[in-house]
């Protein structure tokens, strides 16, 4: 438990790293996809282009050591609750101030997705938060499969969130990746550049 307590506080520190920087790119107007050259192939002299290129490879970096630390988690978890299963009476015995014992906590890859992603316009705020068609929607900020018409959810909330970075769980090809994305106004329709079909 002190390891995963550990790897959380460390996930949590990675997520607001990759959130403030997928921010400031995003506020540069090009995210982490948008071409850094004109039509006609040249640098684009409106844009810090070494800085650019410095904040998108350090959100890879980021997001690759979230992705790598987000199955350690996993192993972990999955570790714990094997020795749970050798030990049946240790998780109905109180503790011993009496108090009922805490609830585990599930692993992410258990959690139950509400809606894939079929498609991410280039040069949106979904783009540029890493986000991929085929991703499983586990939660965004505080909508999940437990919301009441979570897809609805999602559209009424997304204007409070405009230019504030929100947390993204999915699942991608079965394993749980961590994004964070910043709703706001970008050259096409929405906030997010994402179209979603609800999972049944």
């Amino acid at each position: 438990k002190t390891v995963l307590k550990a790897l959380q506080s460390r996930k949590e520190e990675l997520e607001a790293e990759i959130a403030t920087c997928s921010y400031r790119l995003q506020n540069s107007g090009v995210g982490l996809h948008a071409p850094l050259v004109d039509a006609e192939g040249f640098p684009r002299a409106d844009l810090d282009i070494p800085s650019i290129r410095a904040g998108r490879q350090k959100v890879r970096v980021l997001s690759h050591d979230l992705e790598e630390l987000t199955r350690e988690m996993e192993i972990q978890l999955h570790a714990l609750h094997a020795a749970a299963r050798q030990q049946p009476d240790a998780g109905t015995q109180p503790s011993s101030d009496g108090a009922p014992p805490p609830p585990a906590v599930p692993a992410a890859a258990e959690a139950t997705p509400f809606a894939e992603v079929t498609a991410v316009a280039p040069g949106s705020p979904a783009a540029g938060s890493g986000m991929q068609p085929g991703d499983r929607l586990v939660a965004f900020g505080d909508v999940s499969s437990q919301t009441p018409r979570p897809v609805e959810g999602m559209a009424q909330v997304l204007p409070s969130l405009a230019g504030r970075a929100v947390r993204c769980e999915v699942l991608r090809a079965g394993r749980p990746v961590t994004l964070a994305i910043t709703p706001g106004p970008w050259a096409g329709k929405g906030l997010l550049g994402a179209t979603l079909i609800l999972l049944s």
